[in-house]
């Protein structure tokens, strides 16, 4: 009978305290984890999301979940102004004391926190089992022609996020000022982006990168990784659900 599961959590904030003068905080997410003792040790950390109080970060910590045992977990967030990877060399921005169990049964919709020694922000942490764990993986091409434009002063700066449900599993470069970009030739793990699902959703957004984090949608698309694999090169409508709320039966895509 097997007692331990491997679990990826996904990490939120939203709201964080601006530690910067001249731009927003740079955040970056530690988890630690306790030991014997109460001792907290740190088990790792997620990339830095540059100019943002709303982080959403891409990387997953994967953990062994032991179900007779309470697992607790600490997720502190750090405003990172340098590259040292000193912690106490950086602001902090808040915590989040949590058990694992506590994450694990919240579900899809993720457990929410308010931030602890801070000024403001809640964090969400999202718990899902890894059931997928094949070496197969999705290599994609992807651009996009005539989106429209979100720049009051030029051209948007579009890239890409693909979403499974609420958890992000992918976000390409930034490409600046053009409305016809092509981002960087990529390969996913199929079992990153379907967690063991090929027929699960996903949404793939395109956005107009915004400076001090406020970007904007241009448009989305929902497909499967099993679309992706059977269709082949194909092109696919963007659709801005407010704006063709808005437009009728006059709206084609964004």
């Amino acid at each position: 009978l097997r007692m331990t599961n491997s679990v990826q959590l996904s990490i939120s904030c939203h709201h964080l305290r601006n530690r910067d003068i001249t731009s927003r905080s740079d955040p970056v997410c530690v988890l630690f984890t306790q030991l014997a003792g109460g001792i907290w040790q740190e088990y790792g950390r997620s990339e830095q999301v540059v100019d943002c109080n709303d982080p959403v970060w891409l990387h997953k910590f994967v953990l062994e979940y032991k179900f007779h045992e309470r697992q607790m977990l600490l997720f502190r967030v750090y405003d990172q102004d340098t590259k040292r990877n000193v912690l106490s060399d950086h602001d902090k921005l808040g915590k989040v004391e949590i058990s694992l169990g506590q994450i694990m049964s919240a579900g899809g919709h993720g457990g929410k926190g308010m931030l602890k020694d801070a000024h403001g922000g809640e964090m969400m942490v999202i718990g899902e089992q890894v059931r997928g764990n094949s070496n197969d993986t999705l290599t994609m091409d992807l651009a996009a022609s005539s989106l429209d434009n979100k720049d009051s002063w030029g051209k948007s700066d579009p890239f890409i996020e693909i979403y499974r449900g609420n958890v992000l599993v992918y976000r390409s470069e930034k490409i600046k000022d053009t409305l016809n970009p092509n981002w960087k030739r990529t390969s996913l793990l199929t079992s990153t982006m379907s967690n063991g699902d090929y027929q699960i959703p996903l949404t793939i957004r395109v956005l107009g990168h915004g400076g001090r984090g406020n970007h904007q949608l241009i448009g989305e698309v929902e497909k499967s990784v099993s679309d992706l694999i059977t269709q082949g090169i194909t092109r696919y409508d963007l659709i801005d659900r407010k704006k063709a709320s808005k437009k009728g039966p006059k709206y084609r895509n964004s």
